[in-house]
């Protein structure tokens, strides 16, 4: 897999920017340079040659400056003061210390991992359950490892939300990234926040010149409108990671052997600099930590940054190996080392029951069930399906919503029938009994055309910009495009005939197999290297 047409050419832009932007240890923290399309609507800015629908038209001269650099002084103190609280609550509650890192006995080892602690959730549950590696600490125990969480906060800055989470954090064992931090590295953040607007200024001046609407043109504008956001998150991991591998450095006598890091990967600024810090420790100490970035998980190719860059890699930017969710998404032309690693989070596509794709329904009428409206993490993804969802409300067809956890429903709620339904509850059992399944930017979209139910992808008027996790190969037969309220009924009645052909199951079957690494004990181990 890897980015094509347009898009590949903003993808490569990036990489030449990166490859001189990240000599400045400064500019990893950078939110848009990771690639990221949401950040800063660059890769609409660049398909469509003009401004994000909705960006402000900002304030010209010194009005500007000065908005910007009260925006920057606020984003970047509040959340410095919430590190801050987030660092001093877990002290406070006895959670774990940097010292669990040599406790390792003899013939032990160490398997860090590092993943994020979504708040909201941790404090709704009042539990702390793994939800981006599940299943393999308890393989890696089994073989005789001791695992350690390495937690990355995520979700909320409510230092109420936070509180009841980080509570459940310090009991349930694990040390958070935020807990490496010395004196000195708090210092380092202050002093990276000052002085990382003249980096992203000399950036800035050093993109001058280029025509406009070439993707340098783009990227340098998006850089200058999104200079107000938080820089903090990224140099901050950039420190853990060094504290990490100067600790891992300093305890490996105690060990009884090399300790091992798998990192949910997005190849995000968290990442980069995460990896980083491990390489900066690695050039003072000596010692080389192993990591393996989990990519498991299903993801567009409009997601620029989940594609490997050989030029980031080379900076040390990227870990050892990079396990993918299955052969699709191994990298066509990257020198790194991908490998097809065990599809943890779906494993209930593998369930007794559900390796299978349903039979066709006969007789299907509209409303035998409901259509499952899928909504997804981005913002205008989730826009379009509920415009889109809410024409087909009133033309009566019966839906049934379903909010991604990190999204609230309250922020659409203009975009919601008065009458609207809710799903909850195990998401498998959602798509079992769905008709059929309307959203967009929702890995789950394909987790439902992997089991054969019909799929509705709402669409957008530039392709490019649409995150389409389907298969094109898998179109006519198991998803459709939908762009108008009035053409969904005709799309499901062509996906229900489609469903009655005879090599219907094996090309499901087919489908699924490319997209998802049924996650085996032996997969497990030989991916994981355990």
């Amino acid at each position: 897999m890897r980015p094509s047409g347009r898009p590949r050419e903003l993808f490569e832009a990036f990489s030449r920017i990166n490859a001189r932007a990240f000599a400045d240890e400064r500019l990893l923290s950078c939110p848009l340079l990771s690639k990221a399309p949401n950040y800063g609507g660059v890769l609409e800015r660049f398909l469509r040659q003009q401004p994000p629908p909705g960006t402000a038209a900002p304030a010209s001269g010194p009005v500007r400056l000065a908005l910007t650099a009260l925006r920057y002084a606020a984003a970047n103190g509040l959340h410095c003061v919430f590190m801050l609280f987030c660092a001093m609550a877990l002290r406070l509650m006895g959670a774990g210390s940097p010292e669990d890192l040599a406790g390792a006995g003899p013939g032990e080892r160490l398997l860090l991992l590092d993943t994020f602690a979504v708040l909201p959730g941790i404090a709704a549950d009042g539990v702390y359950q793994e939800r981006y590696l599940p299943g393999l600490a308890e393989a890696a125990k089994a073989r005789g490892w001791l695992v350690l969480p390495l937690y990355r906060l995520y979700g909320s800055r409510n230092p109420a939300v936070a509180w009841k989470a980080l509570r459940v954090l310090a009991a349930s064992g694990g040390l958070c990234d935020l807990q490496l931090l010395t004196f000195a590295d708090w210092l380092l953040l202050i002093r990276h926040a000052l002085l990382y607007p003249f980096s992203l200024w000399r950036l800035a001046r050093a993109l001058r010149g280029h025509e406009p609407g070439s993707p340098e043109f783009c990227i340098r504008a998006a850089l200058l409108e999104s200079a107000g956001q938080c820089v903090l998150s990224g140099e901050a991991r950039r420190l853990a990671g060094r504290r990490l591998g100067l600790l891992l450095a300093a305890g490996r006598a105690k060990r009884g052997g090399e300790p091992l890091l798998v990192s949910w990967y997005e190849n995000q600024t968290v990442n980069k600099a995460f990896y980083r810090g491990l390489a900066q420790a690695e050039a003072k100490s000596g010692f080389h930590v192993r990591t393996i970035g989990a990519q498991l998980f299903v993801w567009p190719g409009a997601l620029l940054n989940n594609h490997p860059d050989d030029a980031e890699a080379a900076l040390g930017l990227a870990p050892d190996k990079a396990l993918v969710n299955g052969a699709f998404f191994l990298p066509e032309d990257s020198a790194r080392p991908y490998a097809v690693g065990p599809a943890l989070r779906y494993a209930h596509l593998y369930e007794p029951g559900r390796s299978q794709p349903r039979a066709p329904k006969r007789n299907r009428d509209e409303k035998a069930g409901a259509v499952l409206v899928l909504l997804s993490y981005h913002p205008a993804e989730t826009r379009r399906v509920l415009k889109l969802a809410l024409g087909m409300a009133r033309s009566g067809q019966e839906l049934l919503y379903r909010f991604h956890p990190a999204t609230r429903r309250e922020d659409f709620a203009d975009l919601l029938p008065g009458n609207a339904l809710f799903s909850y509850g195990a998401l498998g059992a959602a798509l079992a009994s769905a008709s059929a399944v309307l959203g967009a930017g929702s890995g789950t979209l394909a987790e439902a055309a992997a089991l054969g139910v019909p799929v509705l992808f709402a669409d957008e008027d530039e392709p490019d910009l649409a995150l389409n996790y389907l298969p094109e190969e898998g179109r006519g037969l198991f998803w459709e495009r939908v762009t108008r309220p009035e053409d969904a009924a005709a799309a499901l009645e062509r996906l229900e005939r489609a469903r009655s052909s005879p090599d219907h199951g094996a090309r499901a079957a087919t489908l699924k197999e490319s997209l998802f690494a049924e996650p085996t004990a032996d997969r497990i181990r030989e991916a994981f290297e355990l």
